[in-house]
């Protein structure tokens, strides 16, 4: 089985799960690249159990399986003999042995991740592996297969109103030197402030008449912190977004604009570009880049 063969047999045993047990809602990729990371990719998962679940007293003693692994120990990989589940499928094996896990205490920082990205990162804190590159290996799985798909709620192409995407709202993130861009949706949360700002966009966008480029709309927290944004960023809760300046108009003139068309309260003016966003309880404030 490749790893595409894998994905698509998963896909609906996480999907069921992932509704069944609502914290894994828009972190499905999560628990993709794990069990395609620990089984390589379905190819190796003894007594079905796809994700290295070990064997305790939690498990019926008929439950129990002695398999060879390698552990990181002071500092370097350790061949070891150790007790592993047997399931009966690959779905009880995520099931009962991973969402069970999970659903412990020491990983209330993985379950309340808002995004796959930061998932990915708690899972090794909160010790689910001992390799050190744990969280690397899964984002790689996660971006070079972009399983990050299957954790939008909303399509990519789909209509926030008639000239803005959802896709245009998602996060970009910088990952091993590179940057992927629009690959994190906004969090639930944060839907009503994106789609009430779309609505102001749409408003200027109207008066205009020309195209808005969005440069930037949501943003992850990392990746605000990576491209120098401030620490309150109005981005990192999509209720901001950075839109290339029409054909036609200097950035004052489109900012004159949006200013008094729309309901925006800050406003960056940029060579090429304006930022907007609607900060609440606050007066309209401007500044230069």
């Amino acid at each position: 089985m490749n790893r595409k063969q894998a994905i698509e047999l998963l896909k609906p045993i996480i999907f069921r799960l992932a509704e069944k047990h609502r914290w894994l809602i828009h972190k499905e990729s999560l628990a993709m690249a794990q069990v395609l990371c620990e089984s390589g990719n379905l190819k190796h998962a003894p007594g079905n159990n796809c994700l290295g679940i070990k064997w305790t007293s939690h498990y019926p003693e008929n439950m129990k399986q002695m398999l060879w692994t390698h552990e990181w120990v002071d500092g370097k990989y350790v061949k070891v003999l150790a007790p592993f589940v047997k399931f009966e499928s690959i779905e009880q094996c995520i099931e009962k042995g991973y969402i069970r896990i999970l659903n412990l205490n020491r990983y209330k920082e993985t379950r309340e991740s808002v995004d796959w990205w930061d998932a990915t990162s708690y899972i090794r804190i909160n010790g689910y592996a001992t390799s050190p590159t744990y969280t690397q290996t899964l984002r790689n799985i996660i971006i070079k297969n972009k399983i990050y798909e299957i954790d939008w709620i909303h399509g990519y192409n789909e209509n926030i109103t008639d000239n803005f995407i959802w896709g245009e709202t998602f996060s970009n993130v910088r990952f091993n030197g590179r940057t992927y861009r629009r690959v994190i949706e906004p969090p639930e949360d944060y839907w009503e402030d994106t789609v009430d700002l779309a609505g102001q966009l749409q408003i200027g966008r109207d008066y205009i008449g020309k195209p808005f480029t969005v440069n930037s709309w949501y943003r992850t927290r990392d990746y605000n912190s990576y491209i120098g944004g401030v620490p309150g960023s109005q981005h990192k809760i999509s209720n901001a977004s950075d839109i290339g300046t029409p054909r036609g108009l200097t950035s004052y003139e489109f900012y004159k604009i949006m200013d008094t068309k729309t309901d925006c309260t800050g406003f960056g003016i940029g060579r090429r570009y304006c930022h907007f966003d609607r900060k609440k309880n606050v007066k309209k404030r401007v500044w230069y880049y």
